[in-house]
């Protein structure tokens, strides 16, 4: 008894201490040590080596019988001669070369090897072009002394190495172009057997570490597997050859299959994006040049979202650690000039026409201007030359005529835009990111935004860093979620849903009178390590998930921007929701709900303003200021704002309008509760009513009513156009506009009695839909198309019903009105009599009056006369 009683006791002691100290729920998920590599959506080529049958010089960048065609190019355009004049001013055709430093920690020596590299390739360029002996000379003594110096007894992988990878891959690529267009001159010579000697010991180590130097598949890897690649080509007598191509293209794929996604987005960002173009681009050139293996089909989805994601400045976004870069696709332009390049986006042209028209239109001086410095590789790139050598003078450049906003879905970018027209104040862009993580360069920035009109940079995320990588302030700040457009649950940010999941895309919407999407995340514990250079990522399974957030962007009337946020823990339980909003390098003031970013001109663009309000059930709204660097070395602190809500759910609606200088703010007027949130906007003589709430029952604001997610509803007069998410009915003004036999999303543009267009969202599910819309006043539907085929529609009171099964563009026909339409045809013929002998009868009567009112003012005249007479 005593024994059992002990047992007992013993138990529930252990219980209560179990009660006590065990947490309620034990997160099990680890920090991914090793991210799949292989399991993402991007693209890849083949990794069999084609090699020339014959080593021939020269090669890479054209043959022997195109150098008269390259040297006449100079006098194409005025561009051409802008770039020809600055490589044969360039100090790199006429400097003394310098001497190797001795030791693999002096600074000079990354400097070093890049000058020397650069006087090869600039030397032997100006020979091959002029038949100069002089340049022959200098580019033949800089490759002799090619990779002299301590370069293989250091280490690339070190902190701050003077010898890094990715630097060595433009070595290689520089040497190999000076060796090519100098070789002819030198074959069969003791000069020409010293040069390959060096080149092939580059080609052998690099060949023999790539992976060790870079066992991630970032641009350390794929810049110097291209430059690789490159010497393979220019060796390509060389029984390694074959082995070094292949191992450069298996680097490369890697690179590509996980950092690219399918539809082109570099995952790394921008800034690391325009880093490894100096090298692809090149290669890719080399590759069809010398072994006639095109790969810029392959290539194209990557210059496709360079197209698509810059804004109306030529500007690519600054998400991840990028520092802010214009776009370099005129350097690609002539090779998308087949009939396979016809463009959706202007079908009157190539992508090559677009590509080089967007570069053309782009400005340039945020960087330093046509040769600053935009590849953030100042000390070993030879832009200039390469834009010389890829330039094709002969594509026009042709704007963009068709729809301005974009989604690329596959990897997760999608671009808001009311036109492509370039240094246009109207323009109006938003960028809305929500690109699966990696673990390379990545920022805290899921469902994140930035915003670029009126000529500004407003709505914008931080940038890189003060200055580079090893800052500590890029990892306590600038990754952080704070410093981004983004929201919070009790501190920690939205993430992936697993591991290389593009967050969802849905309910995509592109018209010419609003367009709309919405992406989707979680929120998992998680915090940022200040001391870690990646932040470690982690996806642990969805039950351990703590909230979940749906994002959506509106583009009403393509005027401005409405964000709202779907979020609710899981456990339904209160926890802390924080909404962050930048405005970039403005002055910021207001109060309450509204926040104002003011601006003056400065190097990245014009006078304006940027008008926020935020909308909630009783955020507390806190101002603070955080650093933004959109170019290296231009930090500064700015205002931003926090929007704080404590509760098991939240939703947030945020009005982001950019004005100009002196525009007037538009009226913003909040109704939010605890059901639903939103309010008002009159703007231009135009009342918009916005609602968004939890779940799709029936809610009302102001004169809008519906069942769904979301209600937008445009007043100028009477209805001129409206939108829901997921809802089955809607109204405004009291008199049901719309209902749905399924949640389905939907924009309609009401402003013509004539024709009503708009646009059914395929991401509802469940199949055929059937819509009723009510019709114009006295109106009836005579036809209607859906993505341009014939639909049936059945009228009924005041209604008109079609069924559609997919999602896209329908517009309907209506008739004349009721009264008019019941008319008979022989009533118009009596009708048009009738009218005749009323204009006679009436022409008649004002006939026989004016001569009434004459004789009368004749009398009237006589009495006047009479009684003056009298006086």
């Amino acid at each position: 008894m005593n024994v059992y009683k002990t047992a007992v006791s013993l138990l529930c002691m252990i219980a209560l201490i179990s009660t006590v100290s065990a947490p309620a729920y034990v997160y099990s998920a680890e920090p991914v040590k090793r991210p799949d590599y292989n399991g993402y959506s991007g693209f890849t080529v083949s990794e069999e080596p084609m090699l020339p049958k014959t080593e021939t010089h020269p090669k890479l960048w054209f043959d022997s019988s195109q150098v008269k065609t390259m040297y006449d190019k100079r006098g194409a355009d005025a561009y051409a001669k802008s770039l020809w004049d600055q490589i044969a001013a360039s100090p790199y055709t006429s400097m003394n070369l310098p001497t190797a430093p001795g030791s693999c920690k002096d600074p000079g020596l990354h400097n070093y090897y890049g000058t020397v590299a650069r006087i090869a390739k600039y030397s032997a360029f100006v020979y091959i072009m002029t038949g100069s002996e002089t340049h022959r000379d200098r580019a033949e003594a800089a490759l002799r002394q090619a990779y002299d110096g301590p370069i293989y007894s250091c280490d690339p992988t070190d902190d701050g190495s003077e010898v890094d990878e990715t630097y060595r891959g433009s070595w290689a690529q520089h040497f190999a172009a000076a060796y090519d267009w100098i070789q002819p001159s030198i074959a069969g010579t003791e000069k020409d057997a010293v040069i390959r000697a060096k080149l092939k010991k580059e080609a052998q180590a690099l060949f023999a570490n790539l992976e060790k130097w870079s066992p991630r598949p970032h641009n350390h890897l794929s810049k110097p597997a291209w430059g690789l690649g490159t010497l393979a080509l220019t060796l390509s007598g060389e029984p390694e050859a074959g082995a070094w191509l292949r191992k450069a293209l298996q680097a490369v794929n890697a690179n590509t299959k996980y950092f690219f996604s399918s539809d082109g987005i570099y995952r790394e960002g921008a800034f690391y994006y325009i880093y490894s173009l100096i090298n692809m681009v090149p290669f890719l050139y080399h590759y069809a040049n010398v072994s006639g293996v095109d790969l810029f089909p392959s290539y194209k989805p990557a210059f496709l979202w360079e197209f698509y994601s810059s804004n109306n400045k030529g500007w690519m976004p600054s998400f991840e650690d990028t520092f802010l870069r214009h776009n370099m696709l005129m350097m690609v332009a002539g090779k998308y000039m087949e009939e396979k390049d016809v463009s959706e986006a202007n079908p009157e042209a190539k992508w090559g026409n677009l590509f080089q028209w967007r570069y053309v239109n782009t400005d340039k001086s945020p960087q330093g201007g046509e040769f600053g410095n935009n590849t953030g590789a100042s000390e070993d790139d030879s832009i200039d030359m390469d834009k010389y050598l890829t330039y094709a003078p002969a594509v026009k450049p042709l704007p963009p005529t068709g729809t301005a906003t974009t989604f690329l879905n596959e990897g997760g970018q999608s671009f808001f835009r009311n036109h492509w027209n370039y240094n246009d104040p109207s323009a109006r862009y938003l960028a809305f990111h929500g690109v699966a993580e990696t673990d390379n360069h990545n920022h805290f920035d899921t469902l994140s935004f930035t915003i670029h009109a009126e000529n500004q940079m407003m709505a914008s995320v931080p940038g890189y860093s003060k200055s580079g990588y090893g800052d500590a302030v890029r990892r306590s700040w600038y990754r952080t979620a704070a410093a981004q457009n983004t929201v919070t649950l009790d501190g920690n940010w939205p993430v992936d849903m697993a591991m290389n999941a593009t967050p969802v895309s849905k309910y995509g919407i592109d018209t010419d009178f609003f367009d709309f999407q919405q992406k989707e995340a979680r929120f998992i514990r998680q915090t940022n390590d200040p001391k870690a250079s990646e932040n470690p990522l982690s996806f642990p399974p969805d039950e351990e998930s703590l909230g979940y957030i749906s994002r959506a962007v509106a583009f009403p009337g393509q005027q401005y921007f409405v964000v709202t946020d779907q979020l609710k823990a899981k456990d339904a339980k209160p926890h802390a929701f924080e909404l962050y909003l930048h405005g970039g390098r403005g002055t910021m003031s207001g109060s309450g709900n509204h926040r104002l970013w003011t601006y003056k001109k400065d190097k990245y663009g014009a006078e304006a303003k940027f008008a926020a309000w935020i909308f909630s059930d009783k955020a507390g709204l806190t101002d603070a200021k955080g650093e933004v660097t959109y170019i290296k070395g231009y930090a500064a602190p700015f205002g931003y704002v926090k929007a704080s809500v404590h509760a098991p759910a939240a939703n947030y609606m945020q009005f982001l309008i950019p004005l100009s200088p002196d525009e007037a703010l538009p009226t913003v007027t909040e109704m939010s509760d605890a059901a639903r949130v939103g309010g008002t906007v009159l703007k231009d003589g135009m009342l918009d009513t916005y609602i968004v709430q939890q779940g799709a029952g029936s809610v009302s604001l102001g004169k809008l009513t519906l069942a769904g997610e979301f209600g937008y509803a445009r007043d100028g007069g009477g209805l001129k156009q409206w939108a829901v998410k997921q809802a089955t009915t809607a109204a405004y003004d009291g008199k049901r506009i719309f209902a749905s036999s399924l949640p389905v999303t939907v924009a309609v543009d009401t402003s013509s009695a004539l024709q009503y267009k708009g646009y059914v969202s395929g991401d509802s599910g469940g199949g055929q839909v059937e819509l009723e819309l009510a019709n114009p006043t006295g109106r009836e539907a005579v036809g209607a198309t859906f993505n341009g085929s014939r639909v049936e529609v059945v009228n009924g009171k005041g209604f008109v019903h079609l069924t559609v099964s997919s999602s896209g563009h329908f517009v309907i026909d209506y008739g004349k009105p009721a009264l008019v339409s019941r008319i008979p045809v022989w009533g118009y013929a009596a009708a048009a009599v009738l009218l005749v002998l009323l204009a006679l009868l009436f022409n008649l009567i004002r006939k026989r009056k004016f001569a009434e009112d004459n004789r009368g003012a004749n009398r009237s005249a006589s009495r006047w006369k009479f009684g003056s007479e009298r006086i």
